[in-house]
């Protein structure tokens, strides 16, 4: 598996940027090795979960290269 940090812009918040640790298992965990860059966009369908220290995460289910 992989984790990326991905930047979302929030539009109603003044333009605040929030980060999001995603978490990537099997063949897309290794195509995201192989092939995403820094500041590529992204397009993920996941399930949110609440890690061990609370913070919010993304198990991600599908990533898609946009």
């Amino acid at each position: 598996g992989c984790k990326l940090k991905i930047a979302i812009n929030s539009s109603f918040s003044n333009r605040e940027v929030v980060w999001l640790n995603v978490f990537v298992f099997g063949t897309q965990a290794e195509n995201c090795i192989k092939y995403k860059k820094k500041g590529d966009r992204v397009l993920i369908e996941g399930r949110l979960e609440l890690s061990k220290n609370d913070s919010l995460v993304v198990i991600a289910e599908q990533i898609k290269f946009l």
